[in-house]
């Protein structure tokens, strides 16, 4: 976020990552989205360099930037040279608008370090993985991989121009869409996830309720068999599978004796079944619904293979976590 100049306090040193004017730009301009992007954010501790963020969208307070009663580099005239010119005021703290936006992405492997729950708490985690189709069309095709064609398609520069009031105005709304079926299954959830301490509090319910809401007004023609054909019931169980993945389990890691027994439990919450909700089952029966036997019906089946990823990885390795490397 930058500093003062400790040998003139009239100027702010910028970071040269932007990150600043990005901040100050749209706090000026709220009605147009703007984007913080963090490309491997997890190189080193988010809760280390991100500490001021986090604190911010906790509190609705504002970032400190100095203790100058005045805006700093105030463009001024001396000795007939122009001081501060083609650079930005900086005003001694600054809110953090409604139309920033930050978005990370994260690898794992054995040099990165993992999200504490603070962090998850106030993010939404989704999850991209390469299917055989991805593999297949990237080999078929006939536009050659390279740094250019990855990140600019320059055809579609500027196509969703037009959508970013309507972003922030979505973005905003944080009304709460209360629905029965979802208060029941988080409830589930929250009784099985707070026996190894990974339960979530009123932020995430409220979250999950926003979120629920929010993909008919992002989508409102989301056709429903084409849902069914991805294995989603209706398009309620496909709004809590999406809720489960992106909110839920992240915070899920640990050792074969603490998550073991809890991943089936959880496995278990994504069948529809009468026998599912017996509590009386015998591990044999449990473990037969968890091999996906016909008379069981899959209700949440995106979050029903990420479990099932995880407890083999429990059982092979001893250890497992939502973030695979």
């Amino acid at each position: 976020m930058g500093y003062v100049n400790a040998l003139d306090n009239t100027e702010y040193i910028l970071p040269e990552n932007g990150a600043l004017e990005l901040i100050i730009q749209a706090n000026k301009d709220q009605d147009k989205p703007y984007f913080l992007i963090l490309d491997e954010m997890n190189l080193s501790n988010v809760e280390r360099y991100f500490a001021d963020f986090l604190s911010v969208m906790e509190s609705n307070d504002t970032f400190k930037l100095h203790s100058s009663g005045v805006d700093l580099n105030i463009e001024t005239i001396e000795n007939g040279i122009t001081k501060y010119a083609n650079t930005i005021e900086v005003p001694n703290n600054i809110g953090w608008p409604k139309n920033l936006f930050v978005v990370g992405t994260v690898n794992i492997d054995e040099t990165t370090y993992m999200f504490s729950p603070k962090v998850l708490d106030r993010a939404n985690v989704i999850e991209f993985r390469v299917s055989e189709d991805d593999l297949k069309a990237y080999f078929d095709s006939e536009i050659p991989f390279n740094m250019d064609n990855l990140y600019i398609d320059k055809s579609k520069t500027g196509k969703g121009a037009t959508m970013g009031m309507d972003l922030v105005k979505k973005a905003v709304d944080k009304t709460e869409s209360r629905d029965n079926v979802l208060e029941i299954t988080l409830k589930l959830f929250f009784s099985k996830l707070q026996e190894v301490g990974a339960e979530f509090g009123y932020r995430t319910a409220s979250e999950i309720q926003v979120l629920f809401g929010q993909i008919n007004k992002i989508n409102s023609n989301l056709d429903i068999e084409e849902l069914k054909k991805s294995g989603h019931q209706s398009l309620a169980t496909f709004k809590i599978d999406v809720a489960i993945m992106q909110k839920l389990l992240p915070k899920l890691h640990g050792s074969r004796s603490k998550l073991a027994d809890i991943l089936k439990a959880l496995a278990i919450l994504c069948y529809c079944s009468d026998s599912v909700k017996d509590e009386s089952l015998s591990e044999e029966n449990k473990k037969y619904i968890l091999e996906r036997e016909n008379h069981a019906t899959v209700l949440y089946p995106i979050s029903l293979e990420k479990i099932e990823r995880m407890y083999k990885n429990v059982i092979q390795n001893g250890f497992t976590s939502y973030a695979e490397a």
